[in-house]
């Protein structure tokens, strides 16, 4: 009776909580902490993401660095108009160093210089915005030609353009009876101006051309019956 006691007390001990398990009784597994991990993680993070601001403030830091106080349009210059100083502000802009741009120590040579096109506030001067006359200069004369939109280049044109203004005779010589020339006229000439097409699609095309070449550009686009070649920029014809 005693022994049999002495067996159930033991039983009762190995059972209860906290009570180490009898020798050859299977251990269950230890499952490790997340929480040392999870924080880890976080300080990684953050880590990293001090790191992403230093980077940022770093190159914030250079544009800020570069940036350069250049002119730009205060309101609007007509083409051939001369710009004046009421014409022309000041503001600090970071640019790339192939870009076009005049700084605001070289006010004086802008002011007196006149818009080699229409020039819209807001925007940056650059000097290919500019002339040192009005068109046309010494030389040259200017001429208008009105140009159907089937006759320009599906690229357009610019301020700046170099053309061959190119007579085109085979329907006049057939009426008279004739043969056309096998080397036609043609006129180089370059653009000044583009203006705003009509209702009917046309328009007005100003050019300037060498003046003894004048008369004879005048004449032939009043026959309505020439072509446009765009000549390579930097080409001599």
């Amino acid at each position: 009776m005693a022994t049999n006691n002495l067996i159930t007390a033991r039983r009762r001990t190995s059972a209860a909580p906290g009570s180490a398990p009898e020798s050859g009784a299977t251990r269950a597994p230890m499952i490790a902490p997340t929480r040392q991990r999870r924080r880890a993680g976080l300080i990684a993070a953050a880590v990293l993401l001090a790191l992403l601001g230093a980077m940022a403030a770093t190159t914030i830091g250079a544009r800020l660095s570069d940036r350069q106080d250049v002119l730009v349009l205060a309101r609007d210059v007509p083409f051939g108009a001369p710009i004046t100083a009421d014409d022309v502000t000041v503001t600090s802009v970071a640019v790339e160093p192939e870009i076009d741009v005049i700084t605001a120590g070289s006010l004086g040579d802008v002011v007196g210089s006149v818009a080699a096109g229409d020039l819209r506030a807001g925007g940056l001067i650059s000097s290919g915005m500019l002339r040192e006359t009005a068109p046309p200069e010494t030389g040259q004369v200017l001429v208008p030609i009105a140009v159907p939109a089937k006759r320009l280049p599906a690229g357009g044109l610019v301020a700046g353009s170099r053309l061959e203004v190119v007579d085109t005779p085979t329907s006049r010589a057939t009426a008279e009876g004739g043969a056309p020339p096998t080397t036609p006229r043609a006129f180089t000439v370059e653009v000044v101006r583009l203006g705003e097409p009509d209702v009917n699609g046309v328009s007005m095309l100003d050019v300037v051309v060498e003046q003894g070449d004048g008369r004879g550009l005048a004449a032939l686009v009043a026959t309505e019956q020439f072509a446009l070649v765009l000549l390579a920029e930097g080409s001599d014809r």
